[in-house]
C-alpha cells in the first residue's frame, strides 16, 4: 500500500486541495470578467489572464480528491451509500434550483411589471442556474462509481494510467479541431469523421477522478514526477501565452480538458500531496476552513 495512506497527514493534504481549489473557483469568477471585458493589450487583461490560467486547477481539484477518497479500493462502499450520496446532492440541487428560479422568473419579473412565462420557470428549475452544474457532473460520476471501482485497483494501474492517457489526448485533439474550425472553416467537414469513431466514454471529468485516485494511491516514480512538475510549468504557461495571442478562443484555451491545462493540475496536485508536511495547529485550520466548502 502507499505510504500515504498509512499517514495522518492524508487529510490535512486532502484539506489543503480542497481549500485551494474553493479559492481558485472564486478566482475564476473575479478574473473572468478582465479576459473578457478588456482588450488584450490592456494590462487589465494581461492580469486577467493570468490568474484566470492559475485558477484552471479549481473544479479538477475537487474531483480528484473526490477520486482519492470514494475509489479507495480499500474501503468498502456499500451501494445504498453511493444512493444515498447521489440523493443527497439531487435534494440540494432541487432545493436551490427552485430558489434561482422563483428569484429569476418570478420575483424579478413581476418587480419589473412582466409577465411571468410558465415555460421558462419549468425549464430554469430542471435545467438549475449554470453555476450549478458541479452538482450534476458529480452525480453522473458518483452513478458509475461502483463499477469505476472494479478498475481502480492496484493490479489495473496501469489500465487506468492508459485510460486517464488516452482520454486527455482524445480530448485535446478535438479541442485542437474546434479551435483550427474558427480559422479553417473547412475543417469543419471533418466533425463527422470524428464522430464516427463515438468515443463519448473518453469525454468529460472522469479522467481527473481516475488521475485523483492513481496519483494518491498508486504515485509515479521520482524521475517521472519531476518530468511532471517540468510540463506542469510549460501547460500554464502555454494556456497564458496561447490565450493571451488569441483571447477571443478563451473558453476553448482555459478548457480543463486540453493538455496543458491537465498536465498543470495534475502536477499541482501531485506536489501538494508529496509535498504537504502541516503542522498540528495549521491542520486543524485547514480542517475548519475546509469544512466550510460546499
Amino acid at each position: 500500500m502507499n505510504t500515504l495512506l498509512k499517514n495522518e497527514q492524508r487529510k490535512s493534504y486532502l484539506d489543503l486541495a480542497r481549500v485551494i481549489a474553493a479559492l481558485a473557483v472564486v478566482m475564476i469568477h473575479v478574473s473572468a470578467g478582465y479576459v473578457m471585458n478588456f482588450d488584450k493589450h490592456t494590462s487589465e487583461f494581461i492580469a486577467g489572464n493570468i490568474f484566470d490560467s492559475l485558477s484552471r486547477i479549481g473544479v479538477p481539484f475537487f474531483v480528484m480528491i473526490s477520486g482519492v477518497l470514494m475509489l479507495d479500493e480499500n474501503k468498502g462502499i456499500p451501494g445504498k451509500k453511493f444512493l444515498n450520496y447521489i440523493l443527497s446532492l439531487l435534494a440540494l440541487f432541487l432545493l436551490w434550483s427552485l430558489l434561482y428560479a422563483l428569484f429569476y422568473e418570478l420575483v424579478i419579473p413581476v418587480y419589473m411589471g412582466d409577465s411571468v412565462n410558465l415555460y421558462s420557470f419549468i425549464k430554469a428549475f430542471i435545467f438549475g442556474h449554470y453555476h450549478m452544474w458541479y452538482l450534476l457532473m458529480i452525480m453522473g460520476l458518483y452513478a458509475i462509481t461502483p463499477i469505476l471501482r472494479l478498475v481502480a485497483q492496484r493490479q489495473n494501474s496501469k489500465l487506468v494510467l492508459f485510460f486517464v492517457v488516452f482520454s486527455i489526448f482524445v480530448q485535446t485533439l478535438k479541442l485542437l479541431h474546434l479551435f483550427l474550425c474558427q480559422f479553417y472553416p473547412v475543417l469543419t467537414e471533418w466533425n463527422e469523421f470524428i464522430d464516427k469513431f463515438h468515443l463519448e466514454y473518453l469525454f468529460g471529468y472522469t479522467l481527473y477522478y481516475l488521475m485523483g485516485w492513481y496519483i494518491v494511491h498508486i504515485g509515479f516514480t521520482r524521475k517521472w514526477r519531476a518530468i511532471i512538475y517540468g510540463l506542469g510549468v510549460v501547460g500554464l504557461l502555454c494556456t497564458i501565452i496561447i490565450t493571451q495571442v488569441f483571447p477571443l478562443q478563451y473558453s476553448i484555451t482555459y478548457s480543463v480538458f486540453t493538455i496543458f491545462n491537465f498536465i498543470y493540475c495534475t502536477a499541482l496536485f501531485d506536489l501538494i500531496v508529496r509535498v504537504y508536511k502541516g503542522g498540528e495547529k495549521l491542520n486543524r485550520i485547514l480542517k475548519k476552513a475546509s469544512g466550510l466548502t460546499f
